[in-house]
Formats: structure tokens, C-alpha cells, sequence
């Protein structure tokens, strides 16, 4: 088998086996915390994916800087840049909210628990985002096959273990944080030993030549890094505003089946996960036709799926949770959701096309629309549910959507184009 379709075939083995592993693994854990329990988890998970806004793009960039270089030593200085903008950027910037919380001038309107519950939650940010990283060198070393291998076998492990301990030892939301801590210190030391010696070389880890190179990573991709933190800002809006402002069962209900829905997005991914790549080594000819390609199974495979089940929303919810009150206060939720979802998939080639093209400010501006609309909608409506939520995640997909239908028409006159 030529090596394009394995690795096809892999990024969709490894979507499903990360999808499958939340999806399964979830329901049972809900059952055995209980509802407040599970709410603390709920709240650092939210706090975990709000702070990928700390990523700024570079998850999307490492590859292709990686793969640009052909020296050892060349692509040995990239990775230590790129490590040290992970280490850097969140010591910078939560050094001054920390310092006004200490100082008490930044009031407290959470309990010492939740307070705790949130810390996790950026611990398990930065765990997160350094075994992410290290995945996305080794795509940018070509070698996507082990890359799959090795997140998929330590997604299994994580899910599995913490299964473990909290069905076995204790059923409570401190040992389901620290069991995902303690894996995903393992899988961070793992990829540190593969990713090290697959690109070799030698590079020095001098804290100022580091900090230069982060000051003039900001200069060169400050507006791209402004466009992506807002457009994640936007995808966690939602989570930041509700918690507030309803119950917290009903928050951790929100929360659980935000996730099942999102877990969609799995179904897109592995499709244009090298796209971009291949944008720089294809001619255009060839990147024309694999675009069409990608785009054509994209529908087939995200699109239709989830329109479809979002209208099939309460059943599957009841099937999944074995819990009709779940199923009943989450199906709006989760109709919603997919249907963003399904417009995101639609939206994605042409946001690819406006990196390939370094369009920093029309996706800061299209981000930056999208987050004001959903902040009004938000903030103004006087009382907020979950499925106001939802809302916020079908009106900001429509809008990225239009912000890219508008982009195309502006350079290809034509609202999607397999052209580059």
C-alpha cells in the first residue's frame, strides 16, 4: 500500500480510537462521580481547553517549519524554540493575573475546591500541549505513521488507567485528575525520548538566544497568533460565560454532552491533516485534485453524519448515557452542536487556504467578529441555559463560515475553489 493511503487510513484509525475513548470511557465516569463530582471535572476540562488559546497557531506551524528544514542541527533549533514558546508563553502571561490575585487586588468569587480545580486544569493545559507538540514534529518529520501509533496507544493507556482508578480505588474528581496527570506525564516523557532522537543534531538551550527567538516568533506571527487565540477564545466562550451563571449539575450535563458532540470534529480532521503540507510540496495541479478529493469525503463523511444525528439527537443521547434526564435536558444541546460542527468541517479548507497564504488579519477580523456576536448574544440575553451555549456554537461557526465564503470570493471569485 503506497505510503499517502496508509497514512490516510492511520489519522482515521487514530480519530476513532481517540473518539471512541472519550466516548466510551465518559458515561462511566459520570456514573461513578455523581453529578457534583463530576461537575469539579467539568470545570478543568473547561479551563484545560480554555487555555489553548496559549497555543497561538503553533500546533499548525510546527510541522510546516519543521519540514522546511533539511539540517539536524536546523530542525534540533526549531523544536528548542518551539519548546521553550510552550514553556514561556504561560509563565508570561499568567504572571501578572497571579501576582494581582496574591496581592488581593483581583477579588475571589470562587471556593479554595473550584480555585484548586481550575489550577489543574491549566496543569493539564501544559501536559497536553508538549505531547501535542511532540506529535506534530514528528508530522513534520514525515513520519505520521509512528506519530499515530504513539498517541493512540497512550490515549488507550490514559483512558483505561483512569477508568481504573476511579471505578476501583476511589470514585471522586481528585482521582480523576491526578490519574490524567500522572499519564500524561508519561506520555510527555515517551515522546520527549522519540522526538529527540528522531531529529538529532545538536542546538544550544540558551535561555536569551531562547527568549530572542520567541520575541521575533511574536514580530513575524503576531497577527495569525491574535486571529487563532480569538477564534479559541470563540470556541470556549461558551464554557466561560455559563459556568456563572447556571447550576453546576447543569453545567457538567453541558459540558459532558458538548464533548460527545465534539468528538465529531474527529470525523474531519484526519481528512485535511496534511493538506497543508502538501500545499507546499504538490503542484497545482496536484493539490487541486486532492483538495477536491478531501472535500468530496469530507461531506460524505462529516456532513451528512452529523446532520443526521443531530436530528436523531435524544436517542442517541439515551443509548450512549443510559440516562433518560441526560438525554432529555442535553438533545438541544447536542443538535446544535453537530450542526456547527458539520459548517466548521465546510469552512475548513478555506482556512487553510487563508494560513497557506499567511492571511493574518482577515482571520483575526473574521475571529474577532465572531467572538463580539457571540459575547453580545451572551451577555445581553437576560437569563442563560445550556442550550444558549449551543447557540453560541452554531452562530459562531456561521459566522467563520461567511468570513471564509467571503474571503474566497475575494481572491478565486468563487465561494469554495479547489484552487490554490
Amino acid at each position: 500500500m503506497h505510503k499517502p493511503y496508509r497514512v490516510f487510513i492511520s489519522n482515521y484509525l487514530l480519530a476513532g480510537i481517540l473518539a471512541l475513548s472519550t466516548i466510551l470511557s465518559m458515561p462511566v465516569v459520570f456514573r461513578h462521580l455523581g453529578a457534583t463530582e463530576w461537575s469539579y471535572v467539568a470545570i478543568t476540562i473547561s479551563v484545560q481547553a480554555f487555555l489553548g488559546l496559549l497555543d497561538f497557531g503553533m500546533l499548525q506551524l510546527i510541522p510546516r517549519d519543521i519540514a522546511r528544514e533539511a539540517c539536524n542541527n536546523n530542525r534540533k533549533t526549531v523544536y528548542n524554540q518551539y519548546v521553550f514558546n510552550y514553556l514561556a508563553i504561560p509563565l508570561i502571561v499568567f504572571s501578572v493575573p497571579l501576582f494581582l490575585f496574591y496581592s488581593g487586588l483581583i477579588p475571589v468569587r470562587f471556593d479554595t475546591k473550584t480555585l484548586i480545580f481550575v489550577f489543574f486544569g491549566g496543569v493539564l493545559y501544559l501536559l497536553q500541549s508538549l505531547n501535542l507538540a511532540h506529535y506534530a514534529f514528528l508530522n513534520g518529520l514525515g513520519a505520521q505513521l509512528l506519530s499515530n501509533r504513539i498517541q493512540s496507544s497512550n490515549s488507550v493507556v490514559r483512558v483505561l488507567g483512569v477508568l481504573i482508578f476511579v471505578t476501583l480505588l476511589m470514585g471522586s474528581a481528585e482521582t480523576y485528575i491526578f490519574a490524567s496527570v500522572g499519564f500524561f506525564i508519561i506520555e510527555l516523557v515517551i515522546n520527549l525520548l522519540v522526538v529527540r532522537r528522531m531529529i538529532g543534531g545538536c542546538s544550544s538551550f540558551r535561555i536569551n538566544i531562547l527568549f530572542s527567538g520567541l520575541l521575533s516568533y511574536v514580530a513575524h506571527n503576531w497577527k495569525i497568533m491574535l486571529g487563532v487565540s480569538v477564534g479559541v477564545l470563540s470556541s470556549n466562550l461558551d464554557r466561560l460565560m455559563l459556568m456563572p451563571k447556571v447550576d453546576l449539575p447543569s453545567f457538567g450535563v453541558y459540558v459532558l454532552v458538548l464533548g460527545f458532540a465534539l468528538n465529531a470534529m474527529n470525523l474531519q480532521y484526519p481528512l485535511f491533516k496534511n493538506l497543508l503540507a502538501d500545499a507546499c510540496s504538490l503542484n497545482k495541479d496536484q493539490i487541486k485534485v486532492e483538495s477536491k478529493r478531501i472535500f468530496r469525503l469530507n461531506f460524505m463523511i462529516c456532513v451528512i453524519p452529523c446532520v443526521a444525528a443531530g436530528l436523531l439527537a435524544r436517542p442517541i443521547l439515551e443509548i450512549w448515557s443510559r440516562n433518560a434526564e441526560l438525554a432529555i435536558s442535553g438533545q438541544n444541546v447536542f443538535t446544535l452542536v453537530l450542526l456547527a460542527v458539520a459548517i466548521n468541517s465546510l469552512h475548513h479548507l478555506n482556512y487553510l487556504k487563508q494560513l497557506y497564504y499567511n492571511e493574518q488579519k482577515w482571520i483575526i477580523v473574521t475571529n474577532i467578529t465572531s467572538l463580539l456576536i457571540c459575547v453580545a448574544y451572551l451577555s445581553l440575553k437576560p437569563e442563560l441555559s445550556i442550550v444558549d451555549g449551543g447557540l453560541c456554537w452554531l452562530i459562531g461557526n456561521l459566522v467563520q463560515f461567511g468570513g471564509g465564503v467571503a474571503w474566497s470570493i475575494r481572491r478565486y471569485s468563487r465561494p469554495i475553489t479547489f484552487s490554490w
